[in-house]
């Protein structure tokens, strides 16, 4: 690579075992739900094709089952002879593409969930687990040689389906790391008590595995910095496990944070980016095998100041390839701008996993339909007019212009953004500028004209052949009376104040964007109670998010009243609860955070000539949902508008 390119640490290369590599990319497992039945499918396939094609040296595939006990049929199966046929295409597609393929053993333990299964999860010690509420079994002595054997057996699988290796998982609590925990391994035999003896089931199944690869096979294995969860495995014993660890047959360590159960944020956008690269250079300068690390590597210029400094030999990117497949790519010829942003929003991700839904992404409507989508080709080019510069209209105008059609946006406000333009303001939301940022760029590169401070008026002489209506909501107000002396402001207002008004105020509001402003007024130093009408707080935020977001709620200690708002006085809130009693709240100012009002098309102000076109509606002025939504339904329109 030359001196000169963007990212020279990025793109040097690096050996791991006896391969050496073009760049120090790879791209870890993560659960999609694409398999059937533990089977690989065309749409396995056709992801992780166009993954390997965009710019990894190293694509890990998995979580790959070992078992029955191990994990439930949505995994990839490795654990009968019948997987290797759909794995050896999965295989040869990667290598076709120029990466090199890695299959995943893993074993859940006691975070399997029994199901349908009827079977009964297994763990070190019959500690009860905290995701599934299931009590497991602890595991004999046959059973720890039986689940060695399966590790073996699945291994020997992935190197007849013609993978480069496998990689053993022993981070966020699964198997291996419960034995390795205090937390979890209460036993009194041989492979309980101090950190050699808890270390052993590691070490024999490396051992093991290690034995039954052919020559030149990687052997990985993939763990965390510290479990982070109470009483459990700290960053120094974690350093002691990786260096027993390595010797039993490593090629590669691949780092991450903690467990599943940890009360620390680690994939949340609210985590800065590389939060733990720091924590892993000790493992990097202890082993003499190469050390990956992971957790918020989104941009490639945070890879390569943590290779550049040190703190590993490679990098994991993972849900920023589920964004862009092209992500390596990009970052070689120094596209960066280019690249659709892993916000960690993680709502189609690390959400629908949770839920048992197949992956994709809120950004990238393609992701995970590769095989069905793709840019849409317009029969004939079509001059566009699209009303409306925020995610909705910004994202209509992109798909619109990559499909062929002249477009140019019309936006009201100084700039383009909609919502976007203020909701990076709340704290741990500043990504959501990156991806603004993102798609200015983008439609501008397609050629699209974003015209800001528009009037409402038709320039040019010829009039548009169709238009696609994406404004924002029309802001509701207050159904109760108000005193003019009691301050009351919108949340896109509230989140652009850098200093705290005077005196105590209220958040009405306690939906995502409600309790968000309420951090950012505590950031600056205001005091606010939030008022909500729901049982649930920030109800409208996925399981991997909403938690984070009440924990830092709660860490504030502004209080949170249950009500409707039916006054506001000079110097007080007045909140009706369920039984219909009032009580005063002393307030000298509020902020509305209430979603806005649905429009009709005839609310929107466009000239006459306009309206005698096809018209489309995208966004949320038209439809209840989030971003991921308006994306997809602006990728949608494009498909339809192809044909006009």
């Amino acid at each position: 690579m030359a001196d000169d390119a963007p990212y020279p640490h990025l793109f040097s290369p690096v050996t791991v075992g006896s391969e050496t590599l073009p760049n120090r990319i790879l791209m870890p497992a993560m659960d999609l739900n694409y398999a059937e039945d533990g089977c690989v499918t065309g749409r396995l396939i056709e992801f992780y094709r166009r993954r390997a094609a965009g710019g990894p040296s190293l694509v890990f595939v998995g979580g790959c089952r070992i078992s029955p006990e191990a994990a439930d049929d949505d995994f990839i199966g490795l654990h009968e002879d019948r997987f290797v046929e759909g794995l050896a295409r999965l295989a040869s597609a990667i290598r076709v593409e120029g990466a090199l393929p890695v299959a995943q053993l893993y074993h859940a333990g006691r975070y399997f969930r029994p199901g349908k299964s009827g079977l009964t999860p297994i763990a070190p010690s019959a500690v009860v687990s905290r995701l599934s509420g299931a009590m497991p079994r602890a595991m004999s002595k046959e059973d720890i040689a039986d689940v060695t054997a399966a590790y073996v057996r699945a291994g020997e699988r992935a190197m007849e389906a013609g993978f480069a290796g496998v990689e053993i998982i022993g981070s966020a609590g699964y198997l291996p790391a419960q034995f390795a925990s205090p937390v979890t391994n209460l036993r009194e035999d041989e492979y309980g008590g101090d950190l050699e003896a808890r270390s052993g089931f590691g070490v024999e199944v490396i051992e093991a595995v290690r034995r039954s690869l052919p020559e030149g096979a990687i052997l990985s294995y993939r763990m965390g910095v510290s479990d982070m969860v109470p009483g459990g495995i700290e960053d120094a014993d974690a350093l002691e496990l990786a260096k027993r660890f390595a010797p039993a047959g490593l090629d590669l360590l691949s780092l991450t944070g903690g467990w599943h159960e940890a009360p620390v944020p680690m994939i949340t956008m609210d985590v800065p980016r590389g939060a733990f690269l720091p924590r892993m250079r000790p493992f990097t300068e202890a082993l003499e095998i190469p050390v990956a690390g992971a957790n918020r590597i989104n941009r490639p210029h945070v890879a390569e100041a943590a290779l550049e400094g040190g703190d590993v030999k490679m990098v994991a990117i993972g849900r920023a390839f589920i964004a862009d497949p092209e992500w390596g790519t990009k970052a070689r010829r120094g596209r960066d701008a280019s690249i659709i942003p892993c916000t960690a929003c993680n709502e189609r991700c690390l959400d629908a996993v949770f839920r048992g839904r197949a992956v994709g992404c809120a950004l990238n409507p393609l992701t995970g339909f590769e095989k069905e989508r793709s840019m849409p080709q317009a029969r004939r080019s079509r001059r566009i007019a699209v009303v409306g510069a925020g995610p909705a209209g910004l994202n209509a105008a992109l798909w619109l212009a990559g499909s062929g059609h002249r477009v140019a946006v019309y936006e009201r406000a100084e700039e383009p953004g909609g919502l976007l333009r203020f909701a990076h303001r709340a704290p741990g939301k500043e990504e959501l500028l990156t991806y603004l940022e993102y798609l200015v760029h983008a439609v501008r590169e397609a050629g699209v004209a974003v015209l800001t401070s528009w009037k409402g008026d038709a320039p040019g002489s010829e009039p548009p052949n169709g238009v696609v209506l994406a404004p924002g909501r029309r802001p509701t107000s207050l159904q109760g009376e108000a005193d003019p002396a009691h301050g009351l402001a919108h949340f896109s207002e509230a989140l652009t104040w850098e200093r705290a008004p005077e005196g105590p105020g209220v958040v009405i509001g306690g939906g995502e964007t409600g309790v968000e402003t309420a951090l950012h007024l505590h950031r600056i130093g205001a005091e606010a109670a939030v008022v909500h009408r729901r049982a649930k707080l920030a109800a409208d935020l996925g399981p991997s998010t909403r938690w984070v977001v009440l924990k830092h709620l709660k860490e504030t200690g502004l209080p949170t009243v249950r009500g409707e708002v039916v006054r506001l006085d000079a110097d007080a809130c007045i909140v009706r609860n369920a039984e219909g009693q009032e009580s005063a709240i002393s307030a000298a100012w509020s902020v509305w955070c209430v979603q806005g009002e649905k429009l009709s098309i005839e609310d929107i102000p466009i000239p006459e000539a306009w309206r005698s076109v096809p018209i489309a509606c995208v966004g949320e002025a038209w439809s209840d949902g989030r971003i991921a939504d308006w994306v997809e339904e602006a990728y949608l329109l494009a498909c339809r508008w192809a044909s006009l």
